[in-house]
């Protein structure tokens, strides 16, 4: 389990707590991919209707949103630090040498 001692609101990790998560990051950015090709597909769509929203596909639209924003919220409350929905790259901040901190990138989704 992390170091739950935080300064500024940071979770620390070590490189091996970081590396148990990457199978439950994996799930969200599966999730979030799915949500991210069908949110594109349906851009595309509206853009060949010349702009046009539908209720059903605007409603669409904003439920994908909301559970783009669920499953970005759930990857950082587990301490990551999303840099890109797309690639699923996170950080986690670690400690070394000191006392001082950086982070370290992850990439949850090749």
């Amino acid at each position: 389990m992390p170091d739950r001692k935080t300064r500024e609101d940071r979770v620390y990790f070590s490189v091996e707590e970081a590396n148990q998560l990457v199978p439950e990051l994996n799930a969200h950015f599966d999730l979030i991919q799915t949500r991210i090709a069908r949110i594109r597909e349906i851009h595309h769509h509206l853009a060949s209707l010349g702009g046009a929203h539908p209720g059903k596909l605007r409603s669409e639209l904003l439920a994908l949103h909301g559970e783009l924003a669920t499953e970005v919220e759930a990857v950082q409350e587990l301490g990551a630090v999303v840099k890109d929905v797309e690639k699923g790259l996170v950080d986690f901040w670690h400690r070394h040498g000191a006392g001082t901190s950086s982070s370290a990138g992850v990439t949850a989704r090749p």
